[in-house]
This record gives structure tokens, C-alpha cells and sequence, in this order.
């Protein structure tokens, strides 16, 4: 019987557990990187969906290297400053963060014509402007040494109106007490709709501001009706049926647009193949938090006509007749803004196909 002697035993295991080292890769429970993404603003279920899912995807790609925490403030019961979410990304309180694209107007003014009513004809058409050339272009080229452009996400998509009494004409929006989404562009939108906006911001006693969601809005008399998101359509329309909004038109006359930004400090901290998962999964999230929105939208009519509210398209001869005043009067004002010939690039991008949004996968 022949007997192995303890150095060649040793010898061997340690051969065997260096095979099995180079066969699994080896993980570092520490990571070298944290990603602090702070949301603080409504469809709050839309952008903690995007925030699980970056943070899914960016955990495994780097292997742990690189964390991200997510953090989701109560938006409705706090003093709300849309820019305070661009400014703690600037100085790296906050690595990521999903804002306005009106929040960037300064730093890109060439944004506005995203914001344009009526431009874009459906999320065909937007996914091939900001997923191709025109959309990567502009966050190049943003003027802003501490904040980098990563990709394009909705904060509701196309926008319509819930109301308290049925809206079948233009002249309906006459001086009608409206809550509108705040931006220089959307304020033109408002002018030329002639309805009398309500400020969102109330202020309170000790001279702060609060932040108050349509459904409040609404509750307390302010407003009959009032730019919609999917969400904001079913909190207003689950309120006391005294101020309750019994009808949803939908009226699609522009995309509420919002982006994610990251710390470029931060970001260039990290290696090269790091960074380049960062920046593509943004993108990826974004597309799949697009497509989020555009079947919530969806399951959201059915829910609300099956609660009895009305859910209707604007007539489309008066929906043309808005749209005209609009590209008469607003375009002219931006297109003196932004970068010649963009607004006719935006428009001439539109893909006449029907959009299926795909199903939530993940490589």
C-alpha cells in the first residue's frame, strides 16, 4: 500500500483550490464605488422602478464593484425643489438623479424643442429621436463641467387632462382653473390654451413652499382641471366625488420629458469598463422605463373607465385646431432659442409605425 507523504498532499490541494480559484471568478464584497440616487419627485413608481432596476443590473455587471443606493423621498409631503435635484448631483451629494429636462434648459436650451407641443406624433417617433443621433448629440454637447447627459427617460409620456366637466372644444380651456407642469415651454403651452394656471407651489406660513399633486390640488377647490400623467389621472379621478375629475381627454399635446444625470467627477473616478456599463445600462433602463410608462398608461384607461370615468380622445378637428394656434405661436419664440434647423430634424425623425412597447427582460 503505498502512503502519500503531507508536503505532497499539501502540494496537491493547493493545486486543486488554484484550478477552482481561476474557474470561479472571485468577488469582492466591498464595493469600491457608491451610487446615491435620490427621487424626490412624482410618478414616484415609475422612477423607483428605473432606480431597482439600474441598481439590479449595475451590481452584477461590475461584479460589486460599483454599489448604488437608492433613496425615495416622500414627494408630497416635503418643500419640493426640482432644482435642488440638479444642484446635489452638481456637487456630488447625490451621484444620479432623474429631473425635468426643463430643469437643463440652462445648460442645454436646445432641449426646449423636445418640450414643443405637438411635435412628436408617438413613442416611435420619440424613441428614434433620443435613442439616435439628435438625442445623443444634445447630451454631448450640455455646457455644464460637473453634470454628464446619460439618457432619456418620461415622466408620464404624453401628456393629457383630467377635469371635473367634459372638455369637447378649444374655447372649453378658456380661463378654466388649471394645474399645469411647470417649464418655460409648457407656460407658452398654457398661454395659447388661455387657461388660468394655478401655481402648484403653495406657501406656507413660515415662508417655505410646499408641493401640492393634483388630487390635493383638486380637493381643495383650486383647480377643475389639470395636465395628466397616468398616475395623476388615478389620484385625481379617487378623491372625494365632490372635487372628484370624472373625465380623462386625451388630448397627447406634448411628452413630459425627464433625464437621468450623473456626477461627471464621479463618474470619470471610475475605470473605463465601469463607466461604460454605467452609461449604457442608463440607457437600457431608460428604453425599458419608457415602454413602463407607455403600458401603464394603457392599463391605467381601462382601470379608469371601469370606475366610471370617461375616457375620451380630443376631437381630432379641434385637437388640429390647437395644434395649429400652437406651431404658429410657439415655434417661432423657440426655434429663435435653439439650434437652427433642430425642430424640423426632431419632426422629420417620426417613423409611421404602430408602437408595441416590449416586455421588461433583462440580458
Amino acid at each position: 500500500m503505498k502512503t502519500v507523504s503531507f508536503p505532497l498532499l499539501t502540494s496537491l490541494l493547493f493545486s486543486i483550490n488554484s484550478a477552482m480559484a481561476l474557474d470561479v471568478p472571485q468577488k469582492d464584497n466591498k464595493a469600491l464605488h457608491v451610487i446615491k440616487w435620490k427621487i424626490a419627485h412624482a410618478p414616484k413608481e415609475y422612477f423607483e422602478h428605473t432606480a431597482k432596476e439600474f441598481k439590479k443590473r449595475i451590481e452584477r455587471r461590475t461584479e460589486g464593484r460599483v454599489k448604488v443606493e437608492i433613496e425615495s423621498a416622500l414627494f408630497d409631503k416635503v418643500n419640493h425643489d426640482f432644482q435642488a435635484q440638479v444642484d446635489d448631483v452638481r456637487s456630488n451629494k447625490n451621484q444620479v438623479s432623474q429631473v425635468y429636462l426643463s430643469q437643463l434648459y440652462k445648460v442645454q436650451p436646445d432641449f426646449k424643442v423636445l418640450n414643443l407641443p405637438f411635435l412628436f406624433k408617438n413613442n416611435l417617433h420619440v424613441d428614434k429621436v433620443v435613442d439616435g443621433k439628435i438625442g445623443k448629440e444634445l447630451l454631448a454637447s450640455m455646457k455644464d463641467d460637473k453634470i454628464e447627459g446619460l439618457s432619456y427617460t418620461y415622466s408620464g409620456g404624453f401628456i393629457n387632462v383630467v377635469s371635473v366637466k367634459p372638455l369637447e372644444i378649444v374655447e372649453d380651456f378658456k380661463n378654466l382653473a388649471y394645474r399645469a407642469f411647470s417649464g418655460e415651454v409648457n407656460s407658452l403651452v398654457q398661454s395659447q390654451m388661455k387657461t388660468d394656471v394655478t401655481n402648484e407651489y403653495i406657501k406656507n406660513k413660515d415662508g417655505t413652499y410646499s408641493y401640492l399633486t393634483i388630487d390635493k390640488m383638486l380637493e381643495r377647490g383650486l383647480i377643475s382641471a389639470g395636465d395628466a400623467t397616468s398616475n395623476d389621472a388615478r389620484w385625481a379621478t379617487s378623491i372625494p366625488k365632490n372635487n372628484q375629475a370624472k373625465y380623462l381627454t386625451k388630448t397627447e399635446h406634448f411628452v413630459l420629458f425627464t433625464a437621468l444625470i450623473i456626477n461627471k467627477e464621479f463618474i470619470s473616478s471610475l475605470s473605463q469598463k465601469d463607466g461604460e456599463i454605467v452609461r449604457s445600462t442608463a440607457k437600457e433602463v431608460s428604453k425599458i422605463e419608457r415602454d413602463y410608462v407607455v403600458r401603464d398608461g394603457l392599463k391605467a384607461e381601462i382601470e379608469l373607465a371601469k370606475a366610471g370615468v370617461s375616457v375620451s380622445s380630443f376631437p381630432q378637428s379641434e385637437r388640429m385646431k390647437l395644434k395649429k394656434r400652437m406651431v404658429k405661436e410657439i415655434y417661432p419664440i423657440i426655434e429663435s432659442q435653439v439650434s437652427k434647423g433642430l425642430i424640423i430634424k426632431v419632426r422629420d425623425a417620426y417613423t409611421p409605425k404602430v408602437y408595441k412597447p416590449r416586455l421588461i427582460t433583462e440580458n
